[in-house]
Order: structure tokens, then sequence, then C-alpha cells
């Protein structure tokens, strides 16, 4: 820990009590280091080395930090929570996968919503993001336009859509990214979670914001690091034990997830296919549902998908 910069010393301090939650335990104390490449490959390595299960390594910086589909993600010292979690769940069904990280974003993007006093949403799949004074109380809620989602059953039916025909409704809506989850499969069946968090300042980058930019009065003066930190492995923790479980209900995520009910862009991971559709539900394994056009609805399981103009 003498080798910490003194803010991310308190951030080990802090993570150090988790070892006497019983939130927490009985998960090793996570281990806070400098500088890192990637946590996410960090822990990795440990895995393949043995790491047990809830091994979790928090950086005050990451040099090579990455999102989905291997883009970059800027992590600068003293400035976010970056973090990975492995799990070692044993004998899951393999089509609850992508369950888990969808549950773990919903979980923290509540947590992190009564942290700043700012509204959180969930876009898919794996996306923590602010769109600025629109909140959703049971309905979407858009500027002079108001639908409402019907959430779908696991075998896709009960997606009905009600939207309006004003213009508005396929508007596209500005949302700044405040965090993001990674979650990769090992050759040997444990999963290792990433997050990403941006607290008290986001990269200089028009997708991005943080915390600290969003936080009302009454909440900005006690935000730091360190317990936005335990936000992310309370979340991560809490989440994986009920999917662990089999309690993978999504109707929170439903409910947070800004992209139901609008209009969306469909790229392959290749990139070689773009198609436009109506985001209709989101099933019980975690796929995303599109209507096109022709009202043939697809299950989206990977790709990029962005609100569409």
């Amino acid at each position: 820990m003498d080798s910490l910069p003194d803010d991310a010393r308190r951030l080990a301090a802090r993570l150090e009590i988790l070892a006497d939650d019983p939130d927490w335990a009985p998960w090793p104390t996570p281990l806070v280091l400098a500088t890192v490449g990637s946590t996410m490959e960090e822990l990795r390595e440990r895995a393949e080395a043995g790491a047990p299960d809830g091994t979790s390594i928090v950086a005050d910086e990451q040099t090579a930090g990455r999102g989905r589909h291997g883009r970059t993600w800027q992590s600068p010292p003293g400035t976010g929570v970056w973090a990975s979690v492995l799990l070692r769940p044993g004998d899951i069904p393999a089509n609850t996968l992508g369950v888990l990280p969808l549950l773990i974003g919903s979980n923290l993007a509540g947590v992190l919503s009564q942290r700043s006093g700012a509204h959180l949403w969930v876009k898919w799949p794996n996306d923590i993001v602010w769109a600025g004074d629109i909140v959703r109380a049971g309905d979407i809620v858009r500027a002079g336009n108001v639908g409402t989602v019907q959430a779908p059953s696991a075998d896709h039916t009960g997606i009905a859509q009600d939207v309006s025909d004003n213009k508005d409704a396929n508007d596209r809506l500005s949302v700044a990214k405040v965090a993001g989850i990674l979650a990769e499969r090992l050759s040997d069946g444990a999963i290792v979670i990433g997050v990403g968090l941006n607290v008290l300042s986001a990269p200089e980058d028009a997708g991005a914001i943080a915390l600290a930019d969003i936080a009302d009065d009454s909440h900005r003066e006690g935000l730091s690091r360190a317990e936005a930190a335990v936000d992310v492995l309370h979340a991560v923790s809490q989440s994986a034990s009920a999917w662990s479980r089999g309690e993978h209900d999504l109707d929170d995520y439903r409910a947070r997830c800004i992209t139901l009910g609008r209009r969306v862009s469909v790229t392959t991971v290749a990139g070689a296919e773009s198609w436009q559709g109506m985001a209709m539900g989101v099933d019980g394994t975690g796929l995303l549902l599109v209507e096109s056009a022709t009202g043939t609805v697809t299950a989206v399981s990977a790709g990029d998908v962005t609100l569409a103009e």
C-alpha cells in the first residue's frame, strides 16, 4: 500500500473493510494496484494461475484499459474506479451467462443514482448512462411524447409496444456514458467481470461524463472514489450471488433500459451489416428484441446497438 498515491491508499483502506462485510464475505479482500495495463488482463492471468472465486483487482490507473469489442477505455489515475472481479460459478447453464452483466448493470445504476442524486439508465447491453432530466416512472418519457413498454416473457411473447406517432418518438436521444461493464468467460468456465466508472472526471470525449459532473449539490460534496468502488464491488457480488441462485429476473433492467421503445441501429460485430428497427424488449436470456420495418422481430445477441436518428 505504501507505493500507492495518497488517494489510492484511502481507496485501499476503505476496501480492506470489506473483509468483515457479510455482503462481501467469503470473497478475498480486494487488491488495489497503482498501475496496470488492464484489470481484466491482470485478473485473467491470476485466474489462470489458480486465483480463487471472488478475487478482485482495483487499479488507480489503467494504461491499456478496454471496453467492448476491444475499444480503448481511458483510465487516468485518481479519477475513477477501474475494477475486475473473478467468478467461478461452477455448473451454470450457458444460456444464462448473458443475464449476469445485465443484472450487475441495473443494480449498479440504481446504487449510483442514489449516490449521485442523478437518474441513471442502462443502455443495452451493459452501459450505464445519463440522459439529462429524462426520468422514467413506468413509462418512456420523451420531450412531448409518451409511450409505454410491456416487458417481454422469456419466449419473446408479450413484446407489444405502444408508441405515439409523434415524430419525437424517433428523435435521437443524447446520452453520456458514466460506466461500462464487461463479462468474459475463460476456457475453464471462470468469468471475469470488468467495470469502468468515471467518478471525479471523465475523458474529454463527447460520449463520456463523470458522476461528479451530474451529481446534485446535496450529493456532490460526499462523492469519493472509495465509496464508489464499494458500490461497484457490492453490485457485482450481490448480482453474482442472485444469479448463481437462479434469480434471473430482468424486470428492473427493463425498467431502467433507455434503449427500449426507441429506434436503434444494429451493426454486426464485424461491421459488415447494419440495419434499423424498434427496440421492443429484452428476453429472458438478455437478448435485445428489435422489430424491423417489415414486422420481423430479431433477437440481437452481439454487435453495436446505437440510438438512431
